[in-house]
């Protein structure tokens, strides 16, 4: 049985007419944590507003524990919110900030200093009680929030971009902090983030969101190695996929309306002489001297263990990531070719991914 479901929710604001949340439909399971990721807009931040109660469901339901909570009222819904701002009381302490839910829900003085323990030394806040939120970190403020949804032992948290006013190295200590808390705690949670890299790294499965409508829902590896429309595709992976225009023919493929590859019977569910958008991400592009494509090296970056290039082709950039260690120059020649094994083929109309023969991504 489902511990979290949404049932064709959708939300339609009243004053612009505008449908934000369009027939969304997930089953979550306890103890499971769920990212929804989606650029700006995307209506990530609204589905928790549903969930909390701030917002109506225009239709359709959400249930927790079987039960609907539609017309439940937002304090009696049992979920924990944390919020992007941290939302501290400024003038109280960090045992204090952690323990003023409790205070308002009036529970013993003693089980609230037991459970503020409890959250300070898993989240080693232990040395800062005694501290105002100004005189403490992004981070210590970020675990202080969290340490605060912990102490209410909710059916659900939800997590509204809590990294995203975290410099990199905070929001990377602090993304572990709440991946190492979540499986101890083993508690149902839904995160939500326009941090691509935060989800793939964080989550037992991604729902990715677009205006309003899932795209995919699927775990980090079936999301980046099957993305189900050039959407998802183009959206997920750093550096950005490649896309091409391609005509397939006889078991071959054109590109750059010049350059014919020898595919085999992997595309053979194809319709020859139709129009394709072939997709190939790039670490699947690499050097070969001998017969690979002519590009010239537009530009290098330099990233430690790999270096991405950015090479050019008839006034097309494409994307290459490198773990040689060779001396690259800007304004070089370089041969690749391509690794069709792990390429994607979408329908130019529609966007929609394409099965291929023996897929191996």
């Amino acid at each position: 049985m489902s511990y979290v479901t949404f049932n064709h929710v959708f939300k339609t604001y009243s004053q612009s007419n505008k449908t934000v949340i369009k027939d969304f439909n997930l089953s979550i399971s306890k103890g499971e944590f769920i990212v929804i990721v989606g650029p700006s807009g995307s209506g990530k931040s609204t589905l928790l507003e549903l969930i909390c109660g701030f917002e109506k469901i225009t239709s359709g339901n959400i249930q927790i524990e079987g039960q609907c909570i539609n017309e439940t009222l937002p304090k009696d819904r049992d979920v924990a919110m944390v919020f992007q701002s941290y939302a501290l009381l400024p003038h109280l302490n960090t045992y204090e900030n952690i323990e003023f839910g409790m205070k308002l829900r009036k529970l013993p003085k003693k089980q609230r200093e037991e459970k503020v323990k409890w959250a300070a030394r898993i989240l080693q806040l232990e040395d800062y009680l005694n501290a105002l939120p100004k005189n403490l970190s992004g981070g210590q403020r970020q675990r202080i929030a969290i340490a605060r949804a912990m102490v209410r032992e909710p059916k659900l948290f939800l997590m509204d971009e809590p990294l995203s006013n975290l410099d990199a190295k905070l929001r990377e200590s602090t993304g572990n902090e709440i991946t190492q808390l979540h499986r101890r705690l083993k508690a149902t949670t839904i995160y939500v983030t326009h941090d691509q890299t935060e989800a793939l790294t964080m989550a037992d499965r991604m729902v990715i969101l677009n205006e309003g409508i899932i795209q995919q829902i699927g775990t980090p590896f079936e999301i980046y190695t099957q993305p189900s429309n050039l959407f998802v595709a183009t959206f997920i992976g750093k550096p950005q996929i490649n896309i091409f225009n391609v005509v397939y023919s006889h078991q071959q493929i054109t590109l750059f309306n010049y350059i014919t590859l020898n595919v085999g019977d992997r595309f053979s569910s194809l319709e020859p002489n139709e129009e394709y958008l072939l997709a190939i991400r790039a670490e699947h592009i690499k050097v070969d001297n001998d017969c690979g494509i002519a590009m010239v090296i537009q530009k290098i970056e330099y990233l430690g263990s790999e270096v991405i290039l950015y090479l050019n082709v008839e006034g097309m950039t494409v994307t290459m990531k490198s773990y040689q260690k060779l001396d690259y120059k800007t304004g070089a020649s370089i041969r690749v070719f391509f690794d069709l094994n792990h390429a994607h083929v979408f329908n130019k109309t529609t966007h929609e991914r394409i099965e291929l023969n023996n897929e191996q991504n």
